[in-house]
């Protein structure tokens, strides 16, 4: 024990650059990861925000494929000879149009 002493006494300038060369290169591998991880976060942020604008743009395909299918109803109806069953159709689909124009 006391030649461990005298040992640590002898070369203290040593062992504590050691120590502080250990430390500091702990602490390098620390920040790297650091980065990586916020490299990663900034990645991520902006494919949830690309997302997000596709997610607010989905009423918006949507009311134009059902503009799309209505007008489709009524292509079909203009066409055919109407009774009154197809005459009140057609006025439904006209309206579902008209609303779906509005919005």
């Amino acid at each position: 024990m006391k030649k461990f002493i005298e040992l640590v006494k002898k070369y203290k300038v040593y062992i504590l650059s050691g120590l502080l060369l250990i430390f500091f290169f702990k602490s390098c591998s620390k920040s790297t990861d650091i980065k990586k991880l916020d490299k990663l976060s900034t990645t991520q942020k902006i494919q949830l925000d690309s997302l997000n604008s596709k997610i607010d743009s989905i009423p918006e395909i949507i009311r134009v494929e059902k503009i799309n299918i209505h007008l489709e109803y009524d292509e079909w109806i203009s066409s055919k000879d109407r009774g009154s069953q197809l005459m009140e159709l057609h006025s439904i689909v006209k309206n579902n149009i008209k609303d779906l124009q509005k919005k």
